[in-house]
């Protein structure tokens, strides 16, 4: 985990414990046995960013954000973990119920990543 300053932000820990939690759990299912996953927590004038990042297959460019939205409408690739998909849809509602941001970038690996505001 690499972590900078303290940034407060208006969320509750148990929240963005579970957010957390979802991401680190999607990312374990999903690397490969023995791979590293890594928390990046950057904070930022206006509030806190988040990338959960592995090093599995990541995401197809055309479905990453499908995933956010409806994940029952997209196909596993071929060998790949299988799931309800929840774990991402759930750790957005949380994030944006904060006045935060979700999305999932492309790139080597599964990247995930959330922006949620400081407090006033």
């Amino acid at each position: 985990m690499r972590t900078g300053e303290p940034a407060p932000a208006p969320v509750g820990p148990s929240e963005i414990a579970r957010v957390i939690r979802n991401l680190l759990d999607n990312a374990i299912r999903h690397a490969p046995d023995g791979s590293r996953v890594l928390i990046e927590l950057t904070p930022q004038e206006a509030g806190i960013l988040v990338r959960v990042v592995d090093q599995g297959e990541g995401f197809e460019p055309a479905s990453g954000q499908r995933l956010l939205v409806d994940p029952g409408r997209v196909e596993p690739r071929p060998g790949r973990a299988s799931g309800a998909g929840l774990g991402l849809v759930i750790a957005r509602g949380l994030v944006e119920a904060h006045g935060g941001r979700f999305w999932v970038e492309d790139g080597v690996g599964g990247r995930v990543a959330f922006w949620v505001p400081a407090t006033a």
